[in-house]
């Protein structure tokens, strides 16, 4: 995706899921972006991490299957990653891994190196292989890699709402609306869910298709 991405030559590369929706005007982006040319906006933290288990070491320590639906495959999968803790698998580690979320705001330096080193280097994709999670991984430590003088910072520049201990943020639902625009910085927030709130959704779309309007019309 990136690569066909890069052919285009853009300034800045953004990675949003579905359930992103932008809390800017497209202007307010495009200035915040102009005002931070040369900035890497990403989530970035060296592992191990205190608020990951184990540091989220055991992501890239042990060899994971992929989860499945079956209860009889989940059964030895559990078995597997028992056994490598027992005995202690490490993978190798000879590189500084770092990780957070995947939510990205790159310039085009950045991911010009990035997509170089990646052709240079092309076991850099197999280390990532059997690992937990590793788009959380993979993205974060090729920038440091690749871009060791990159000037980053971290903040992915998404709205979330986190319940303490949960393993994912919270669907933004119309109880939610006034925060994501008061004395709020960020560009985007996450996730909506059309089948839990869909007013939500409606009318963040209302509010930035009458400012276009204005704009432009």
């Amino acid at each position: 995706m990136l690569q066909e991405a890069h052919k285009n030559n853009f300034d800045r590369y953004l990675l949003l899921s579905g359930q992103d929706l932008p809390i800017k005007t497209p202007d307010q982006i495009i200035d915040f972006f102009e005002a931070n040319k040369e900035t890497e906006f990403v989530e970035i933290h060296q592992l191990p991490r205190e608020d990951w288990y184990m540091g989220g070491m055991e992501r890239i320590w042990f060899y994971w299957p992929d989860e499945s639906n079956s209860k009889v495959k989940m059964f030895f999968r559990n078995v597997f990653l028992k056994l490598q803790r027992i005995i202690r698998v490490r993978r190798n580690t000879d590189m500084t891994f770092y990780g957070s979320s995947n939510w990205f705001n790159l310039t085009n330096k950045a991911i010009t190196l990035m997509l170089d080193y990646l052709e240079k280097n092309s076991h850099f994709y197999n280390r990532f292989e059997m690992t937990y999670c590793a788009d959380e991984l993979f993205f974060n430590t090729l920038l440091k890699l690749a871009h060791p003088e990159a000037t980053i910072v971290s903040d992915n520049l998404r709205w979330t709402y986190w319940e303490p201990g949960a393993g994912s943020p919270n669907i933004i639902t119309l109880k939610d609306y006034d925060s994501l625009f008061v004395n709020n910085q960020k560009l985007f927030a996450r996730k909506f869910d059309s089948d839990v709130d869909n007013a939500v959704i409606d009318k963040i779309c209302m509010r930035f298709c009458k400012k276009i309007a204005k704009t432009y019309y």
